[in-house]
């Protein structure tokens, strides 16, 4: 606060309710008891910088594949 500068990370996750056609995901979630829609739709950002400027960068996620022989 006393350098007036962030250094934060934001996950933002759409509300089911704004999105109907997802409500078939919805249902799964509840079907399995896993979480399905919240880590298939969510982005997850950096906030750094002043607070006059501050930078937004998306944090990349790897997704892992795996090797077949």
């Amino acid at each position: 606060l006393v350098n007036e500068d962030y250094d934060q990370v934001m996950t933002v996750t759409p509300k089911l309710t704004s999105s109907l056609p997802l409500a078939p995901l919805w249902l799964a979630e509840k079907a399995f008891n896993r979480e399905l829609f919240g880590k298939a739709f969510s982005a997850q950002y950096t906030i750094t910088g002043s607070w006059t400027d501050p930078q937004v960068e998306p944090i990349q996620t790897e997704t892992k594949t795996e090797e077949r022989g």
